[in-house]
C-alpha cells in the first residue's frame, strides 16, 4: 500500500515537479549550469524533459520509455547551442552557435550505454557512455578534425592560429571505485560530490598548424615570420592522476613538457624544455609584443589558479634566471635576474630596435599582467656602447665609439610609469628625469638633459661638427626628439662665442637651427661646397623623408665674396670691385631625389657701407639648377645698383663659374 501510494505521488503532477527538480538539480552538479524545465512529464512508462539553461541559449531534449517492472530503458537526446558565454572556474567560455550533442541511450537502469555524436569544435566526434543509473562506469571520446581556431574561440580568445586536432579519451572508474558503488537510482540522485577515482588514457595530436599573421599584426602591431607547428600528447591516468608527456615542434622552436597533474585538483609537478628561434608567437601570453630568441628549462608547480615556474634561460645567448607566477594559465608575476645580459637581447625581447650594446645587470620584478603590468625594473653598466648606425639612422646623429656608465629605474603601474636615467661617458653625459612611459601601445615621453663635451667628434647627415661643447634640454618621446640649446666654442680664446641651437625631429621630417655660425663653421658642416663667401650666418637644414627633400637654407647676417672665380665675374659684369662689400639676405636651396640642387638668392648690401659708390647693389635669382652629380650649374642672375638693373645668365662649372 505504501509503495502504491509512492507511486501514485510520483506520477501525480506535484510528483513530477519534485521528480523534474530533483533530475535538474543532478544536471547543475553536473554542468555547473542553473537549469529551467519548459517541459517534464513522467508516466509509468514514459519520461519527457525539454529545459533551458543561460536565457534559452542552450536547449535540452530528451525523451525516454522505460519500465519499473523489468529495470530497462532506451531513448534519446538533443544538447543544442544558440550561442552562449559562462565561466568555468574562472575562465570564461564561449560557446558557439549550432553547437550540438545528439544521441540515444538504451540498457537496463544499472547498465546502460549512451552512444552520441557532435560538432564540438567544429570536430566529428563519437561518444560512448556506459552508465549505472545517474552515473557513468566508463567514457570513451573519439574526435577527429576539430579546429584548433575554434579552441581559442571556445576559450574567448581571439583566433591566434588554426590546425587540426585529433583526440582520443578513454576514462573509466577505478575498481576500487566500482566495488565500493552501490547507489540506487534515487540515491544518485541526491548524490551531488564527485569524489571517484578514475583510470584511462588521453592521446592527442595536433596537424598542420599554423599561426594567424593578421591577428598578431591588429592585436600586437607585431610582425610575425610564417610558422607553422604540429604536436604530440601522450598520457596515462591512474586514480585521478595524469602522467602526460607534450612535445610541440615547429618551425620557430620546439617545446617539450613531461610530468603529473591531478584531474580534479589540476594541481601539476611538470619538467620542461623549450628552444625558440622567435618568441613573438607567444606574445598573447604574455599581453605585449614579444620577440628574440629564447632556451629555458625548469619545473611547473601547481594548480591552474596558481602555477610558479622555477628555471633558467637564455635569451639571445645571454644567461637568466626567472621566476614567473601564473594565475589561472596567465602571467601575474615574473621576476628576471642576470648579471651578464646583452643588452641588445632585451630591447629585442620587447620587439625594440638595439638602440645599446655591451653588458647589463638586470633586476626585473613585474606583476599584474592581466590589468597592464606593474613593477620595477632597474639596469646598471659599467661598459655600455651606442649603436652608432641605428642611432645616426633615426636621428643623422653620429656618435664616436665610447663607453658609457648607466644606472636606470623605471616603476611601472598598470603598464604606465616613470623611468629616471643617466647616461655618463667622458665626452657625453645623457639624463632624464621624471620620464613617462607605456607599454601598451608602447610609448614614452622623457625630458633630457644632454651635454657633448666634445662636439667635433660627433656628426649631423655624416657631416662632422665644429670644435665646442653643446647643453641642450629637450623632450623625447616615441614619435619625436626636440631639443633647444647652446654650443659654446672651445677655441682656447679669451672670448668664446655661442651659438643657439635647435632640433627638432619626428617620423616625417627634421629640422636644424644654429645661429651665427661662421663661414669656417658651415665649411666644416659642408666641406664640398664652393667657398664663395666669407661672414657670418644662421642655418636653417629641413629634411622630408618621404619625400626625400631637403632644404639649406642660410639667413645672411654679413657676409663678402672671397677672391674666387664668382667674385670676378661679378666685378666685370657690375664693372666695379665687390670684395670690400658687405652683404646681408638670404641663400634658399632645396636638393631633391635626383640629385638635383634648386636655388633662390637674395643679396642686399648694407647701408652703413662705407663704400659709397657701392650703395644699393641687389644680386638676386629666383632659381639656379646645380647637378651635383656632374657639379655644373643654370639658372638667372638679376644684378641690381643705383645706376642700372641688369639680367644675366650664370652657369657653367660650380667651381668656374661664369656669368653673361
Amino acid at each position: 500500500m505504501i509503495l502504491f501510494g509512492f507511486f501514485a505521488f510520483i506520477f501525480s503532477s506535484f510528483g513530477n515537479a519534485y521528480v523534474g527538480n530533483l533530475l535538474l538539480l543532478k544536471l547543475e552538479s553536473y554542468t555547473h549550469f542553473k537549469w529551467q524545465a519548459r517541459h517534464f512529464k513522467i508516466t509509468p512508462s514514459h519520461l519527457s524533459l525539454e529545459a533551458v539553461a543561460h536565457n534559452g541559449q542552450l536547449e535540452l531534449f530528451l525523451e525516454s520509455d522505460y519500465s519499473l517492472f523489468l529495470q530497462n530503458l532506451k531513448g534519446k537526446f538533443l544538447l543544442n547551442s544558440q550561442g552562449f558565454s559562462t565561466k568555468i572556474a574562472d575562465k570564461t567560455l564561449q560557446f558557439a552557435e549550432n553547437t550540438w550533442i545528439e544521441g540515444e541511450f538504451s540498457g537496463e537502469f544499472a547498465h546502460y550505454i549512451l552512444q552520441a555524436q557532435s560538432n564540438l569544435l567544429d570536430s566529428q566526434s563519437d561518444l560512448s557512455v556506459y552508465g549505472s543509473y545517474l552515473d557513468f562506469k566508463s567514457l570513451n571520446l573519439h574526435a577527429k578534425n576539430a579546429r584548433l581556431a575554434a579552441l581559442f574561440v571556445l576559450f574567448d580568445e581571439a583566433p591566434y592560429g588554426d590546425g587540426i586536432l585529433n583526440f582520443d579519451l578513454k576514462l573509466e572508474k577505478a575498481q576500487e571505485d566500482l566495488q565500493g558503488d552501490s547507489l540506487s537510482f534515487w540515491q544518485t540522485l541526491f548524490e551531488s560530490e564527485n569524489t571517484h577515482l578514475y583510470n584511462g588514457i588521453l592521446n592527442m595530436s595536433l596537424d598542420g598548424g599554423e599561426l594567424a599573421e593578421e591577428e598578431f599584426l591588429s592585436h600586437f602591431n607585431l610582425a610575425i615570420p610564417p610558422t607553422y607547428f604540429m604536436g604530440e600528447l601522450q598520457g596515462e591516468i591512474h586514480h585521478n592522476t595524469f602522467q602526460s608527456s607534450l612535445k610541440v615542434y615547429s618551425s620557430v622552436g620546439d617545446f617539450a613538457l613531461k610530468g603529473a597533474s591531478n584531474l580534479m585538483t589540476l594541481a601539476t609537478n611538470t619538467e620542461f624544455h623549450c628552444n625558440f628561434q622567435n618568441l613573438s608567437p607567444l606574445s598573447p601570453f604574455f599581453g605585449i609584443p614579444l620577440n628574440g630568441a629564447l632556451e629555458a628549462k625548469g619545473i611547473a608547480k601547481g594548480d591552474m589558479k596558481n602555477m610558479l615556474i622555477n628555471g633558467t634561460m637564455r635569451l639571445e645567448n645571454s644567461p637568466l634566471d626567472f621566476r614567473l607566477n601564473l594565475q589561472n594559465l596567465r602571467a601575474n608575476t615574473l621576476k628576471l635576474t642576470s648579471q651578464n645580459l646583452e643588452a641588445s637581447a632585451l630591447f629585442t625581447l620587447f620587439n625594440q630596435p638595439a638602440f645599446l650594446q655591451g653588458t647589463l645587470n638586470l633586476d626585473l620584478d613585474l606583476r599584474d599582467f592581466a590589468s597592464g603590468i606593474s613593477g620595477v625594473v632597474l639596469m646598471q653598466s659599467q661598459d655600455l656602447f651606442v649603436n652608432s648606425p641605428l642611432i645616426e639612422m633615426r636621428t643623422h646623429i653620429g656618435f664616436p665609439a665610447m663607453a658609457f656608465q648607466l644606472d636606470s629605474k623605471m616603476e611601472l603601474a598598470q603598464g604606465q610609469g616613470i623611468l629616471n636615467y643617466t647616461f655618463h661617458s667622458n665626452l657625453a653625459d645623457f639624463q632624464g628625469q621624471g620620464g613617462k612611459i607605456s607599454l601598451q601601445p608602447f610609448a614614452f615621453e622623457i625630458p633630457q638633459e644632454i651635454t657633448l663635451r666634445k662636439l667635433q667628434n660627433f656628426s649631423y647627415r655624416n657631416k662632422s661638427l665644429f670644435n665646442g661643447i653643446l647643453n641642450a634640454q629637450g623632450l623625447a618621446t616615441n614619435e619625436s626628439l626636440n631639443l633647444k640649446g647652446e654650443i659654446k666654442e672651445d677655441n682656447n680664446a679669451k672670448l668664446s662665442s655661442s651659438h643657439a641651437l635647435s632640433l627638432s625631429i619626428s617620423k616625417i621630417a627634421s629640422n636644424l637651427y644654429l645661429n651665427q655660425l661662421s663661414s669656417a663653421q658651415i665649411y666644416t658642416i659642408f666641406p664640398k661646397i664652393p667657398r664663395y663667401f666669407e661672414g657670418v650666418a644662421n642655418l636653417n637644414v629641413k629634411e622630408y623623408f618621404a619625400e626625400n627633400i631637403c632644404h639649406f637654407n642660410f639667413d645672411i647676417t654679413n657676409v663678402r665674396f672671397r677672391n674666387t672665380a664668382l667674385l670676378r665675374s661679378l666685378n666685370q659684369a657690375m664693372g666695379q670691385n665687390l670684395s670690400q662689400v658687405d652683404f646681408n639676405g638670404f641663400l634658399y636651396h632645396q636638393l631633391v631625389m635626383d640629385n638635383q640642387l634648386h636655388s633662390t638668392i637674395s643679396l642686399q648690401s648694407k647701408a652703413d657701407s662705407k663704400k659709397s659708390k657701392v650703395q644699393n647693389l641687389q644680386i638676386q635669382s629666383s632659381k639656379i639648377v646645380t647637378n651635383l652629380n656632374n657639379f655644373t650649374l643654370e639658372g638667372n642672375l638679376l644684378l641690381k645698383h643705383s645706376k642700372s638693373t641688369k639680367e644675366y645668365r650664370l652657369f657653367g662649372n660650380i667651381h668656374q663659374p661664369k656669368i653673361h
